[in-house]
């Protein structure tokens, strides 16, 4: 119950956090550029996507955590 010399509050859970919207964003391009390097031919592109799958992938463990 609030009185009015109760200043309201807002607490902010779930997809409104910038975390989780971080993380969420890192595991939809992990995703798509590990299906693209699984189904993908075998292409110079290809390979830097693999370097750069690996890089966010390492990156993507602090927030995850």
């Amino acid at each position: 119950m609030q009185t009015s010399d109760t200043p309201a509050r807002r607490i902010y859970t779930g997809w409104a956090s910038v975390v989780a919207r971080a993380t969420a964003a890192l595991l939809l391009f992990e995703f798509v550029s590990g299906l693209a390097i699984t189904f993908g031919p075998f292409h110079p592109a290809i390979e830097w996507g693999l370097l750069l799958h690996t890089a966010v992938g390492l990156l993507a463990i602090a927030p995850l955590v």
